[in-house]
């Protein structure tokens, strides 16, 4: 009979409440507890997330909110619970010139602003943000080795996840999140070897990161168990394009030149391209080109060019879910590996070599 009175209880506190907001006036969270038969501590509990509710109570009370059309105030949730409302991204300036970390930081924001968080991007000039309380939490994506930005983030006492590995020694982020990027460069290889290359050359990005030394050291460790002559071409990080084009054309200049080439990231794999032609060579003929970084221009270009596809967006938006779980005190575990990328194949290595010569 309790049960029922509740019910038509709420019933009632629909219909009352429908009118007032007729009359303009919104609903306020004392107006859901009511309509939902509960205290306020209760219905604000269970449109946080937090506290010991039960799931039905919580459903019930978000139903009433949902039927009410009830927007909560997410600055004075934030505050209830102790927070600002606001996560960093720190990114490297070395780095963030690069469009994936661009499209990195809009995944974050997609994410976050759908859990009424705002997003900041931490510059490692001028005052940081995080010094003046602003961020409740810092996601350092790609941490490049030394960065002092990134030992004072770590060492703040803030909750920080890492977007891949930090390798300075000492330094343990709250949470490291990785993309299994080393299966999937497995695969690449495989398939450029499928299609008949016997003498695959890496050209990279001389960038002190977790996945630029991952990459030369799957790179490595598969060209011995091919039993093949590991060649390592590494490309100073801000170097002029003509300066790229020099180092792939002597390498392709090489006695023995490469019959396929893996780039570390879009801009090497169109400069490859470009410089292929300049020596005669003809992507998706005679030599076979892919690129660890997928992009708009490798799906546009011709030939276009096979590439790993890790949506950068996605993980930003993967970060920020880890750091915003992170923030609500559920058990997150301090590494977790993403799902293996896929390869988008594509004209770059649609030919099979053996059958080109």
């Amino acid at each position: 009979m309790r049960e029922r009175s509740r019910k038509y209880a709420s019933r009632k506190g629909v219909r009352r409440l429908t009118t007032s907001r007729s009359r303009g006036r919104p609903p306020t969270i004392v107006d859901i507890a009511r309509a939902a038969g509960v205290s306020r501590t209760t219905a604000s509990a269970a449109l946080g997330g937090s506290g010991r509710v039960s799931e039905a109570t919580r459903e019930r009370v978000r139903a009433v909110a949902e039927q009410l059309q009830y927007v909560a105030n997410p600055s004075a949730r934030h505050l209830q619970a102790g927070r600002t409302g606001a996560i960093g991204v720190y990114v490297s300036e070395t780095l963030f010139g690069f469009g994936f970390y661009m499209e990195f930081v809009f995944g974050a924001a997609i994410a976050a602003r759908r859990e009424a968080f705002a997003l900041t991007v931490m510059s490692s000039s001028g005052a940081s943000p995080l010094t003046a309380g602003h961020v409740d939490g810092v996601i350092v994506v790609d941490p490049v080795v030394g960065d002092p930005n990134v030992r004072e983030l770590v060492e703040s006492g803030v909750p920080v996840v890492a977007a891949e590995r930090c390798l300075d020694p000492g330094l343990t982020p709250r949470v490291t999140i990785e993309t299994d990027y080393q299966r999937a460069q497995r695969e690449l290889l495989d398939h450029l070897a499928e299609r008949g290359a016997r003498r695959p050359a890496l050209i990279g990005l001389d960038m002190d990161i977790s996945v630029a030394h991952r990459l030369d050291a799957l790179y490595r460790r598969w060209c011995d168990e091919q039993h093949v002559e590991p060649r390592v071409r590494k490309v100073p990080l801000g170097s002029a394009p003509q300066a790229v084009h020099d180092e792939i054309r002597a390498l392709l200049a090489d006695p023995a030149p490469p019959d396929a080439i893996l780039a570390a990231g879009d801009g090497i794999a169109l400069a490859v391209q470009a410089a292929a032609r300049g020596a005669g060579r003809t992507v998706g003929v005679d030599l076979l080109t892919a690129s660890s970084i997928d992009s708009e221009p490798l799906r546009l270009v011709t030939p276009s060019i096979t590439a790993i596809e890790a949506p950068p967006r996605e993980i930003g938006g993967d970060a920020a879910r880890v750091m915003l779980d992170v923030l609500r005190g559920e058990d997150v575990p301090p590494e977790i590996l993403r799902p293996t990328p896929t390869i988008a194949l594509r004209e770059s290595t649609a030919t099979t070599l053996a059958l080109a010569v």
